[in-house]
């Protein structure tokens, strides 16, 4: 329970940022994935940088599926390989 006026402005309970699961596809990792507090499930074309850094704080643990990479760099890769 949060210290302070918070509790009475609707604040009351503070929830710990977890692991940010990001897919290509939805599998029905989104209803496995409700079920525990802290986890976020995101398709690719929704990322943002809130969800990867949350609060400003870089380096958010993100679990990538193997379709997430292929989706990504169908839409962001298109330049010369390295």
């Amino acid at each position: 329970i949060r210290a302070g006026k918070g509790k009475r402005r609707g604040r009351k309970m503070k929830q710990a940022i977890g692991p940010l699961i990001v897919v290509a596809e939805n599998k029905g990792i989104f209803d496995a994935a409700s079920n525990i507090p802290g986890v976020d499930v995101a398709m690719v074309y929704n990322l943002n940088a809130e969800m990867l850094a949350p609060g400003t704080n870089p380096g958010r643990l993100t679990l990538w599926t193997n379709g997430a990479i292929e989706q990504l760099d169908k839409l962001y890769g298109g330049g010369k390989g390295a």
